[in-house]
Order: structure tokens, then sequence, then C-alpha cells
């Protein structure tokens, strides 16, 4: 007898959550140094957090970034072709873990799942029809004019 899970996430999503926002976005960057790297910032502007929930993390194409409060959005810059852990890690001896971890979400290229903490449990929603906005490119010296 064989099991099918046909679920598209591997982890409970939430069908909703004490957050409200609107037009989220992210932006491609790619660094103008060599092994300055590439990755994404992705942007909540907009986003309102309820009944004492913290924000967490954002899960967007295979990468893992913590949430930051700005000035007018949370925000999170994700580096391609690296943990994310170690990206967000405040220590520099930081492990990745298990390598062989596996991403916890099935998503199309334009959703991402927030995770959140709410009575002390992290919870997971997901949201979906993210927009593209023009990617920023770094040169490798600043311009001579």
């Amino acid at each position: 007898m064989t099991l099918f899970n046909c679920s598209s996430s591997k982890v409970k999503l939430e069908e909703k959550a004490p957050l409200e926002y609107s037009r989220p976005y992210f932006q491609e960057w790619v660094a103008g140094i060599e092994d300055g790297g590439s990755g994404v910032n992705i942007y909540f502007p907009n986003l309102v957090v309820k009944n004492n929930a913290i924000v967490d993390s954002v899960f967007f194409r295979k990468m893992k970034g913590k949430l930051r409060n700005g000035k007018a959005s949370y925000f999170a810059s994700l580096k391609k072709d690296m943990p994310q852990d170690i990206v967000m890690s405040d220590d520099p001896k930081a492990e990745y873990g298990n390598k062989t971890q596996e991403f916890p979400f099935d998503l199309k290229n334009d959703e991402c799942v927030i995770s959140y903490i709410e009575k002390g449990e992290t919870k997971y929603f997901k949201i979906v029809d993210l927009k593209e906005k023009e990617g920023e490119y770094y040169p490798t010296s600043p311009p001579k004019n």
C-alpha cells in the first residue's frame, strides 16, 4: 500500500492571519564586485500586525530571511546560493545546521510565506501575487562622470 501526500506545502499554512498588508513587492539585485553575489529584496509596505503577533521570517524562491521593520515597511534581504540562517545571523560562527534540510513550501515565483509567532506558537501564512519591480544592479566602481 502506498500513500501520497497531495498537499502543496510540507508545513501547515493558516487560512487567516493577524496580518493586514497591501502591495507587497520584490526586487532582484546583483552586487558589482566579485563574490558579492545576488539576491532579492522583498518588501511589505503597510504591513500591520495585530493581536500581539510577532512577524519573524519570509520564505521566497527557496530562500529564507528574517523580516525587519524599516521606516515604512517590513523587509528582508535574501541572498541567493547561501543559507539564509547564516546571512541573517548576528553570530559570525553560526552554522546552517542540517545541510540536507528541504525548503518547507512549494511556492510559485510570485508567492511567499511569512512566519509569525502568535501566543508562543510559530505559524505560517502564504501571500500571493507579489509584484516585481525593476532590479538593482550595482556598478563595479563609481561612474567617472
